[in-house]
């Protein structure tokens, strides 16, 4: 299993980033990227993002 493990500080960064990108592809993967670092699973995270 791999180690998603990201501190506060870039956790927060990935979130400005987030917010300011227009463009709809990058916003949802640095959404995954935040996600499982918080501790959602892959698999979870294809079904939401509707790439199953």
């Amino acid at each position: 299993m791999r180690d998603y493990t990201l501190s506060k500080e870039k956790i927060a960064e990935l979130e400005r980033l987030h917010r300011s990108s227009r463009d709809k592809c990058q916003a949802d993967r640095v959404k995954a990227v935040i996600e499982l670092a918080k501790g959602w699973s892959a698999a979870a995270l294809a079904e939401i993002l509707l790439l199953e």
